[in-house]
């Protein structure tokens, strides 16, 4: 009596698996980026927030109480990037990380028209978040923010 050969079931197992993994791997890589890019953008965000932060706390210790050797900030409006030559924009480069100083926008205004003692100033920080692999008219960019009031104490 012959027996029979299992080779035609094998050749279709292995095409099942074949055709399982087209199915599953791309979504799989997919899952993986999409969580890869919502890691950063979480990220930048948290970064966003404690520069804003920092800027605030540099800021209150520079109103019109402090001494010539701090230096007064405002009331003016302040706009500049992170790479500008301003105390505002040194006091946030250590916690950029991996954000370009030059595309970080810092803005700083005094709500109550000055900038005297137990007045208020705030902080604006903004960054715009390139993805890695961007979807054209859909998400191409997310612009990212931060922002802090406080009262001033110098």
């Amino acid at each position: 009596m012959a027996t029979q050969s299992n080779t035609p079931v094998r050749h279709r197992r292995r095409a099942a698996a074949l055709v399982e993994a087209a199915v599953v791997l791309p979504v799989c890589v997919l899952f993986l980026l999409g969580l890869l890019e919502l890691s950063l953008a979480l990220v930048r965000h948290t970064v966003m927030a404690e520069a804003a932060r920092r800027v605030a706390r540099a800021a209150i210790i520079h109103g019109t109480n402090a001494t010539s050797a701090q230096g007064h900030w405002g009331p003016a409006i302040v706009s500049i990037n992170a790479a500008a030559n301003h105390p505002a924009a040194a006091s946030v480069r250590d916690v950029l990380m991996t954000l370009d100083p030059a595309q970080v926008q810092i803005s700083i205004q005094w709500p109550d028209g000055g900038n005297k003692c137990d007045q208020r100033v705030q902080v604006g920080v903004t960054y715009r978040h390139q993805p890695l692999i961007p979807i054209p008219g859909w998400y191409d960019h997310l612009d990212l923010q931060g922002s802090s009031t406080m009262r001033i104490a110098h």
